[in-house]
């Protein structure tokens, strides 16, 4: 990222050389030389956010998807009560975070009136078409055979009451799933290591 460099830091890094002296004397040839410098140091290689770790209760909610059956859908306020903590919004919240998607399966989770909720962080709302990431989650949970329906027009999609499995069914899975996000934390970590980022997989 370039650093705006303030002026007054460059009139006195001058010590009364040619760039105190430019911009004393209201010259173009100290803001050239600044704009240079910005666009030099502008070009310097962009160094990438280090992902930072799940927290538990992140953790706890990917747990809850990978406990999905393939098939099914749930809503989640369901995960919120399966893990008991926190709430719809918030395991909305863990789950634009998922790092792990597709393996760990957020396009399985919709909002409890069966509409199909955000995906990848959208979500189109106010009778607007659905967004392309939208119509990737009709795709994939069609795949697993839930059957959605998609208005016509293109601004609504639901799934029916008895693709949803219940908290009672995530709770009964849980613990296999558990050990099924230890395994996929764990090959990501040596990924992140091995390649600078767990996306290039």
């Amino acid at each position: 990222l370039g650093l705006r460099v303030p002026a007054a830091c460059a009139m006195r890094r001058g010590g009364g050389g040619a760039t105190e002296r430019g911009a004393a004397r209201g010259t173009k040839e100290g803001a050239v030389d600044k704009s240079k410098h910005v666009r030099t140091a502008a070009k310097g290689p962009a160094k990438a956010p280090k992902a930072r770790p799940a927290t538990t209760f992140e953790r706890s909610v990917y747990t809850a998807c990978l406990a999905i059956p393939r098939g099914s859908v749930c809503s989640y306020g369901a995960i919120a009560d399966a893990i008991g903590a926190g709430c719809a919004r918030s395991v909305g919240a863990a789950l634009r975070r998922n790092p792990y998607a597709p393996i760990v399966p957020c396009h399985r989770v919709v909002a409890s009136s069966g509409e199909l909720g955000g995906f990848t962080g959208s979500w189109a709302r106010g009778g607007d078409a659905l967004a392309p990431s939208q119509l990737r989650k009709v795709q994939m949970l069609r795949g697993e055979r839930v059957d959605v329906d998609v208005a016509s027009g293109g601004a609504r999609a639901t799934v029916p009451p008895d693709a949803f499995a219940s908290a009672d069914a995530l709770t009964e899975r849980m613990p296999a799933a558990a050990e099924e996000l230890e395994g996929i934390m764990s090959e990501r970590s040596w990924d992140v290591e091995h390649t600078g980022s767990a996306n290039e997989r």
